[in-house]
């Protein structure tokens, strides 16, 4: 498995400098292998946000080496620095692998891929220091980047808020169906057309939203005011809305979810363990009413015409809980258990107690409850 860790270091006076490590995650690709990223925060004031993500490939009827994956796994790493609106110094360096005419491939969408951003005046340091050397098929990259205003984070869900998702979900579900429907059989026309369009998505870097959220964000050393900022951020990537379990957990909060849209709700029949996943995915957003509003004309503005509110966040709570729209329940029936958002597993409670239910979009079941 690979291992990756995210940090970043802030610099404010004199040598002052704290490190924080984000997060570490692991992938199957053929090798037992550890990637160790050493930063040094030179950069002057502010923050050096940096990530690491790796995948085997954008899609299972897809090459890693293919310019597809290449892209999506530049856009993938990239996305976490994104939802900070971080965008400027970016430093990417490629994590890669493979048989000398694949790691010639990668590289030539390498190439392709900091001629995408130069043609949209963005700079982008791509630094190209060769393959890892395993053989592992593996894509991915480290990255780096400077922020000069104050992040959101994980702990900022407050009471009142609403959350605000930059795109809708189920892309990856789309491509589980259109691979067990199509594969290996021929090409279906209408089905076909879709799977483009998601493999597109992938290959689309969050810039533009990135570039909203920043004006959402104070300025350095400024604290966040409710009245005027975003304060938490995250993407709907792997782990798809078991994000806003561990945003809950460290908030101490508990979340309504009212809402979820999918691209195409028929996706949902074929079982998958995460139905909310996505490569590159949607950005979770949380601000007060008036600050979501205005943030949602934004986006749309810059060209987000998906962006939907998914629920709001209710209080402070001792037990962080995620709530449920039962309605939602009505949405999306499934008489296969593991298709279904919402199926029983544990119940206890009676009356106005809370009626615990399992709901396969959280991976521990008892943070979830019936509304």
């Amino acid at each position: 498995a690979s291992s990756a860790a995210a940090a970043r270091t802030r610099e404010l006076h004199g040598d002052e400098r704290v490190l924080h490590f984000g997060k570490g995650h692991s992938i199957r690709a053929g090798g037992d292998f550890f990637v160790f990223d050493f930063l040094q925060h030179t950069a002057g004031p502010g923050y050096s946000v940096a990530n690491n993500d790796t995948i085997i490939t954008a899609d299972s009827m897809v090459r890693h080496f293919c310019p597809i994956s290449v892209f999506t796994a530049m856009n993938n790493a990239l996305n976490d620095l994104f939802l900070m609106g971080v965008s400027e110094s970016l430093v990417v360096l490629p994590v890669y692998d493979g048989e000398p005419d694949e790691v010639h491939s990668i590289r030539a969408a390498l190439a392709d891929y900091r001629a995408f951003f130069a043609e949209r005046g963005v700079p982008l340091d791509l630094r190209d220091e060769g393959p890892l050397g395993t053989g592992a098929k593996v894509i991915g990259a480290t990255v780096v980047g400077l922020a000069k205003h104050e992040l959101p984070g994980h702990m900022g869900l407050l009471p009142g808020q609403e959350i605000l998702a930059t795109r809708w979900l189920g892309d990856l579900s789309l491509l589980s169906m259109h691979r067990s429907l199509h594969f290996p059989y021929q090409p279906h026309p209408s089905l076909d057309p879709v799977r483009w369009k998601i493999l597109q998505r992938f290959c689309t870097p969050n810039l533009l939203v990135a570039g909203v959220i920043r004006r959402y964000l104070p300025s350095l050393g400024e604290a966040f005011d409710p009245a005027r900022h975003v304060t938490f951020s995250s993407d709907v990537s792997g782990p798809g809305l078991f994000v806003l379990e561990e945003g809950a957990r460290a908030s101490g909060v508990d979340i309504y979810i009212g809402d979820m849209k999918f691209i195409d709700e028929k996706s949902l029949g074929f079982y998958r363990k995460n139905q909310t996943s996505s490569t590159n995915g949607p950005i979770l957003l949380s601000a007060m009413p008036a600050v979501a509003e205005r943030l949602e004309s934004d986006l749309r503005a810059a060209g987000l015409e998906e962006v939907w509110r998914l629920g709001r966040v209710r209080g402070k709570s001792a037990s962080p809980t995620i709530f449920i729209n039962e309605e939602l329940r009505r949405r999306f029936p499934s008489e296969d258990p593991r298709t279904d958002f919402f199926a029983p597993e544990v119940h206890f409670g009676s009356g106005e107690a809370l009626h615990r239910e399992r709901a396969p979009i959280f991976e521990r079941m008892e943070f979830c409850a019936k509304e």
